[in-house]
């Protein structure tokens, strides 16, 4: 499997995420779209923990490439999204702050990431995968 990114090779996830989503693609030979849902059951709004995240990977003239990178945060006993990478519509936005290019938010997602597969590694989330 090919993984791209559609908003550019600068925001391409890196080898350790290819990775991941390669291992996740491969189960899922037949779909052209999946959802991951990465959750820590140990999250919630009294205690905090680890956000819930959700990845969306589409399918697209043979290759996958990265929709959307969601995470989510507690506001008022309500889950919310705090931080949001659209890589279709080259979009980013944070919980408070206006939606900007994505292109001007390349080291806001390579933090991002680089947290993300650190707390992967720690094996915090329970992953939920929904194919189409």
């Amino acid at each position: 499997c090919r993984l791209v990114c559609r908003a550019g090779a600068d925001m391409s996830p890196s080898k350790p995420l290819q990775v991941l989503f390669t291992k996740t693609i491969d189960r899922y030979p037949d779909a052209t779209a999946l959802t991951l849902n990465f959750r820590s059951p140990d999250y919630s709004p009294d205690t905090g923990g680890y956000r819930p995240v959700e990845i969306r990977l589409e399918k697209q003239t043979g290759n996958w490439g990265m929709a959307y990178v969601t995470e989510f945060t507690y506001i008022g006993g309500e889950l919310v999204k705090d931080l949001d990478f659209n890589f279709n519509a080259g979009l980013a936005s944070q919980l408070w702050c206006r939606e900007r290019p994505l292109a001007t938010t390349m080291d806001l997602y390579r933090l991002w990431e680089r947290n993300f597969l650190a707390y992967h590694r720690m094996e915090v989330y329970r992953l939920d995968i929904t194919p189409e």
